[in-house]
């Protein structure tokens, strides 16, 4: 048992099937973001019973959303690629998580300056930490990626 988990620990098979499911589900939450702004998209009326703002503001809002989402399902993507590929596309984590900061900045700033709700700037701080633990782990990922090819290893 214990030649299996020095194995797979030296293969990084486990690290590549965590860095997987993460970026999986960042690309997951990326495409809910397209579909609820599609959502808007197609009925701004509907958002702005729900917000202080007009159906053109709201169709703006849900263009700049689904651009961002749409950078970080793409982003996730070639992240993933990367980990299986071991390629640079692994650096796809660090658009993730730049994409995940600016939609949390915005989400803040739009809660607070332009609806003048604060508990809306919650969901800008949820994307905050998303951000957070990409970076995080992508940075620990491709360090120990790193180490293993200065080692002959990778």
């Amino acid at each position: 048992m214990q030649a299996i988990r020095s194995r797979l620990a030296r293969s990084g098979l486990v690290a590549r099937l965590f860095a997987t499911l993460l970026f999986g589900a960042f690309i997951y939450l990326g495409a809910n973001g397209i579909s609820d702004a599609a959502a808007i998209l197609v009925n701004p009326v509907a958002s702005t019973s729900l917000l202080p703002i007009s159906a053109e503001s709201a169709q703006t809002r849900a263009v700049a959303l689904m651009a961002i989402n749409l950078v970080i399902v793409l982003s996730g993507a070639a992240a993933i690629l990367g980990v299986w590929q071991r390629t640079r596309l692994l650096y796809g984590w660090v658009v993730v998580a730049l994409m995940y900061a600016a939609l949390g900045g915005y989400q803040i700033a739009s809660a607070l300056m332009e609806f003048h709700r604060p508990e809306f700037a919650v969901t800008g701080l949820a994307y905050v930490a998303l951000a957070a633990a990409a970076w995080s782990f992508g940075r620990r990922f491709t360090r120990s990626a790193a180490d293993k090819v200065r080692a002959g290893r990778g």
